[in-house]
């Protein structure tokens, strides 16, 4: 089904009905703007989904404590990487680094 619908079958099947050789159960749907825009939003909200089930979050609470916790981890880890940078500047020696 992909490969149906993927830039190369269709040239392939453009190549196909020049020379009067047609695909079997050849069938294009071209796609609007809006139905790109449906799919992006749709796997997004799949993606988002998935978080939730994989993470099992059942209530806004939840969400508040992960994201309480993600903050205070990203915080830790920009401060380390923030006394490596000062480290880096500071030391002219390779031989320290």
């Amino acid at each position: 089904m992909k490969l149906r619908l993927s830039p190369l079958y269709r040239k392939y099947a453009e190549y196909m009905f020049d020379i009067k050789q047609y695909p079997r159960n050849f069938y294009f749907k071209e796609m609007t703007p809006q139905m790109y825009k449906d799919r992006k939003d749709f796997s997004e909200l799949a993606k988002q989904l998935d978080y939730i089930a994989k993470n099992k979050i059942k209530t806004f609470s939840d969400i508040t404590t992960m994201y309480e916790e993600y903050t205070s981890k990203l915080n830790t880890l920009k401060m380390k990487r923030l006394s490596i940078n000062n480290r880096l500047n500071k030391s002219f020696e390779k031989d320290e680094l």
